[in-house]
């Protein structure tokens, strides 16, 4: 199976779909974004000169949404819940 990507404009997001949900618009490492996240991408893209999703380096989107601090954290894609590793035990909260 032949898997495709397009890359979007991120101006064209505010201006033709910003008012409606942008849950699973985007997806990074293989987790679809929520409507909050896609947001806070496109205007972080916006802000440092992207035109595209594309654009954004990986690295960068996790950083922005707090996926990998340097603190051990990271996300259980299939529920959501943010773990976190201190002294040898698992801590774990949610995050959405």
């Amino acid at each position: 199976m032949t898997r495709h990507t397009i890359s979007v404009s991120l101006q064209g997001i505010k201006k033709f779909a910003w008012r409606k949900n942008l849950s699973g618009f985007f997806s990074v490492n293989g987790r679809s974004l929520t409507n909050a996240e896609v947001r806070k991408v496109v205007e972080y893209g916006i802000a440092k000169g992207y035109a595209t999703n594309e654009d954004i380096p990986t690295d960068e989107v996790v950083k922005l949404l707090g996926w990998n601090d340097n603190n051990d954290r990271y996300i259980d894609i299939r529920d959501g819940s943010l773990y976190r590793h201190n002294h040898g035990q698992q801590q774990i909260s949610e995050l959405f």
